[in-house]
């Protein structure tokens, strides 16, 4: 099998904005610590782990969350 990678292949603009969000908010740009997101951030598990690496902690569900900032999914999250 060949794979060939397009020139211009990139994270689709919600994604970009999720991790811009994450990691603007672990920087502290006008956020408190303990950031989490509910569920992985997007669907990309070597992001998810460099963004834990700078802090983001991943929660199951917002029971396991007592305080703090909460980042939700690039693509959204159950009412």
């Amino acid at each position: 099998m060949q794979i060939k990678v397009a020139n211009y292949s990139s994270f689709c603009f919600g994604v970009k904005r999720a991790i811009k969000i994450a990691e603007d908010s672990l920087r502290g740009l006008g956020y408190k610590k303990d950031i989490y997101s509910l569920g992985p951030i997007i669907h990309n598990p070597h992001v998810v782990d460099e963004l834990a690496k700078k802090g983001l902690i991943v929660a199951k569900d917002i029971g396991c969350i007592k305080r703090g900032t909460v980042l939700i999914s690039s693509h959204g999250a159950p009412i």
